[in-house]
C-alpha cells in the first residue's frame, strides 16, 4: 500500500480561484507543462492543481488516499494517461524530460503523500502541497 493523491470537492471554495473539473476519487499527477512564469493565483490555474490521469482535468483540491497497488502500478497509470493524452507522439516528448515522466511523476507524488495522513485534504501551490484546514 502507498498513499497518493486524487482529486477532492472537499474544502472547494475556501479559496475565490479553486475549481475541481476532475472526477472526485480520480487519480491525480502533476501538470506537464505550465505557463512560463505563471505563480498559483494567476488567472491560469497550472500552477495552483493537479490533472486527472483518467479525465486529463484539473483541480486544486486533492485528498491524501491510500492505493492497494505500488510505484510500478502508479508509474503505469500514469504512463498510461501520458499516452491518452497524447503526450508520448514525438512532437511532445520533449515536455517529458526531467521530472515529467511517469516514474519520476510517480515517486514525486508518493513522497509528497506519505508527509501527509490519509484523508488530510491539501493543495498544489507554486510547487508545495500544503494541507487545508
Amino acid at each position: 500500500m502507498i498513499q497518493i493523491f486524487v482529486a477532492a470537492m472537499e474544502t472547494q471554495g475556501q479559496r475565490e480561484n479553486d475549481f475541481c473539473h476532475a472526477d472526485e476519487g480520480e487519480t491525480v499527477a502533476f501538470n506537464v507543462t505550465t505557463c512560463t512564469g505563471e505563480t498559483a493565483d494567476d488567472k491560469c490555474g497550472c500552477a495552483r492543481s493537479l490533472s486527472g490521469l483518467r479525465t486529463h482535468k484539473a483541480t486544486t483540491t486533492m485528498k491524501v488516499h491510500e492505493y492497494a497497488g505500488n510505484l510500478s502500478d502508479l508509474e503505469y497509470i500514469i504512463a498510461r494517461s501520458l499516452q491518452e493524452g497524447g503526450w508520448l507522439e514525438p512532437q511532445w516528448t520533449q515536455f517529458l524530460q526531467g521530472d515529467k515522466n511517469s516514474a519520476s511523476m510517480a515517486s514525486a507524488l508518493i513522497e509528497e503523500a506519505s508527509k501527509f495522513s490519509v484523508g488530510t485534504i491539501v493543495e498544489y501551490r507554486d510547487g508545495h502541497f500544503v494541507a487545508r484546514k
